[in-house]
């Protein structure tokens, strides 16, 4: 989280009264600066789309999706160490705030990553299934207890849920960055040489019959 984030919300929570009133306004806050950080994420997936070379555009998000997942691990155990559980209240140390919003912040860009690059996203969520959903299963729980997420933002974490296997499955849901995607999965070493040998045996193939020319069957029908 951004040092500007979290100066705003400690001085408004420090400036504002007590009681449910403060945590009414703590969650305002939390809503307003999360959808101004929402504008900062689709700024970097809109200069994502413009990567020329699938290489480079599956290095970043690679690197982005690895460092999200480490980021919010992280912030989990230090929420845990405070002993907060996520709900409408909010973590009182300013670690712990960090924390908190580290993960609902970075949840989301997941999210933006996985769903608008579905084919590099799902293959790079594969690769590191078991212990991605060890940290996204409990990061969805903790977006979705404090209702920070609401309105269109709610479709963020339904999305993201959907992307990863978690939960009940909606039969209606469909992602449309999916078929418009001309991401293709990265192919491993082998991967390359067993297509070069391939494509190699075709045009070979293909210069004989040239050389020989068409023939007509000794079974020619009429």
């Amino acid at each position: 989280m951004s040092k500007l984030f979290l100066g705003l919300l400690i001085f408004v929570i420090a400036s504002s009264c007590h009681g449910n009133d403060e945590e009414s306004h703590e969650l305002k806050l939390y809503r307003k600066l999360f959808r101004l950080k929402r504008k900062e994420h689709i700024a970097v997936v809109q200069k994502l789309l413009l990567v020329d070379g699938i290489e480079k555009q599956a290095s970043f998000i690679q690197l982005s999706m690895n460092q999200i997942i480490k980021t919010i691990e992280e912030s989990q155990a230090t929420l845990s160490s405070h002993k907060y559980k996520a709900g409408k209240t909010f973590p009182v140390e300013n670690s712990a705030r960090d924390a908190l919003s580290l993960i609902l912040e970075n949840t989301s860009l997941f999210t933006d990553l996985i769903v608008r690059f579905p084919k590099l996203g799902r293959y790079f969520f594969q690769q590191n299934r078991m212990k991605w959903l060890r940290v996204m299963e409990p990061a969805i729980k903790t977006c979705n207890a404090t209702g920070v997420y609401e309105g269109d933002h709610q479709m963020i974490l339904f999305a993201l849920q959907h992307e990863l296997g978690i939960g009940e499955k909606d039969i209606n849901y469909i992602n449309p960055f999916l078929e418009e995607s001309i991401s293709q999965v990265p192919l491993t070493a082998e991967e390359r040489q067993k297509l070069y040998k391939e494509e190699k045996k075709a045009k070979k193939k293909l210069n004989s019959k040239q050389r020989t020319g068409p023939r007509l069957s000794k079974h020619t029908e009429l």
